[in-house]
């Protein structure tokens, strides 16, 4: 392992930097543990978490400008809060004006990647680093960036910093589930008000407009929509009406304050067939025996094992399909629970066990899910969803739980 080296020439700022607001201990145990220095983040996602919520609003949606592209890089040396630094772009000072940030070091003046990287290379030899080695994001950190850092830095080794950052996320704080929470209720309300305003023969592209409305209405930034109607396999938005007498299955998400909100609910356009009724109670028994085994100390993949068995014990089981996953900053937050996937790194889906901490969720095997207080409602922010291969099945019920009854209007299948 090559050790960190720093010049002792070198004086720390004398700013008077805020506490990290992340787990600096935990981030520090992690570095030491893989023997990493410094780690580079990059995304919109890390850079967030690693500056306590902060995202500059000029780049939210998009990166490209003139050009190059936006490369912001948050930098933390093991061990060394008071050297950690920002690179932003040029006209970033609007953002950090009204969002202050805590790291020491901060250059806003990057136009382009090899700005950025220039930027960061900078602020590693101002801070005495001669060797060592750097974790980067390596499927998001762009060529020519890496290819300025290995030149400005040439007595570096490069690693993946994914697993370190993703651990360092897993746990979540109260505050964290809280933005989920009310994510997916708001995306749920969003969900409920567009079927409640819909007709017969509205289209499926105007059911997804509306419902992007009515995110935006509830202060959600809306994501995308997976929307399925009738017989029909698609899941892109269409010109396909939605008639009288079909299901309609919409998946859909929505960002609350940066945290990805991802439920699902389906209606049917006037009264259920027993058909149905008879899936929807399936569906839920599948539901509620997979939720029975969240618990801590259990491993993760025991969620796959029993929405499995309980779905080979319902008269329609051979055309359902489990699917579970967990939420957070991005869609399939670390652990991928999926008995087939391989793991990343060691702390994934098999090894880990659950584990709970008061006023955080957890389970190193599924970040999203909370265990409150109240036994029966354990588990009640896990995503559970059964989508089926069966084309009779498809036609009735497509997704998730709920209650039916019958009028001429728009019918939800699932609870809000």
């Amino acid at each position: 392992m090559i050790s960190l080296a720093f010049d002792v020439r070198w004086e720390p700022c004398s700013f008077q930097f805020m506490t990290p607001p992340f787990d600096a201990k935990k981030l520090d145990r992690l570095l030491d543990e893989t023997g990493i220095d410094l780690v580079l983040a990059v995304t919109k996602h890390n850079v967030q978490y690693l500056l306590g919520g902060y995202r500059y609003f000029f780049f939210e949606h998009a990166d490209a400008i003139g050009t190059g592209r936006y490369l912001p890089v948050v930098g933390y040396f093991r061990g060394r809060p008071e050297l950690a630094f920002y690179v932003g772009a040029g006209n970033e000072a609007w953002g950090l004006e009204v969002f202050p940030i805590w790291t020491p070091n901060t250059l806003t003046r990057s136009w382009t990647s090899v700005d950025s990287a220039m930027a960061a290379a900078e602020l590693i030899r101002k801070a005495g680093f001669t060797a060592g080695r750097i974790a980067l994001e390596f499927s998001f950190f762009p060529a020519d960036a890496i290819d300025t850092l290995r030149r400005e830095l040439p007595n570096t080794e490069f690693v993946e910093a994914l697993p370190i950052l993703e651990e360092l996320r897993a746990v979540k704080t109260k505050q964290e589930l809280e933005y989920l929470k009310t994510g997916a209720a708001a995306v749920v309300d969003s969900m409920l008000a567009t079927f409640q305003n819909a007709k017969p023969g509205i289209t499926e592209a105007e059911l997804v407009e509306q419902l992007r409305l009515e995110q935006s209405h509830r202060g959600l930034t809306f994501d995308y929509a997976l929307i399925t109607s009738g017989p029909t396999f698609g899941r892109a938005p269409s010109n396909r009406p939605w008639n009288p007498g079909e299901v309609l299955s919409l998946d859909t998400a929505g960002y609350n304050h940066g945290y990805l909100a991802d439920m699902a609910r389906m209606a049917v356009m006037g009264p259920p067939t027993e058909l149905m009724q008879e899936l929807l109670n399936e569906i839920l028994f599948v539901q509620d025996q997979t939720r029975l085994v969240i618990a801590p100390g259990r491993p993760g993949r025991e969620v796959y094992q029993a929405g499995h068995m309980a779905t080979e014990q319902c008269k329609f089981g051979k055309s359902f399909a489990f699917v579970a996953h967990g939420m957070g900053l991005i869609s399939h937050e670390a652990p991928r629970l999926r008995h087939n996937v391989r793991p990343r790194h060691q702390n994934d889906v098999q090894a880990e066990k659950l584990r709970h901490r008061p006023g955080h969720a957890m389970y190193r095997s599924d970040r999203i899910i909370s265990f409150p207080e109240m036994p029966s409602q354990a588990g009640q922010n896990l995503q559970v969803k059964r989508r089926p291969h069966h084309r009779e099945y498809q036609r009735q019920v497509q997704h998730q739980h709920g209650t039916l009854a019958g009028s001429m209007r728009p019918v939800m299948l699932a609870p809000g």
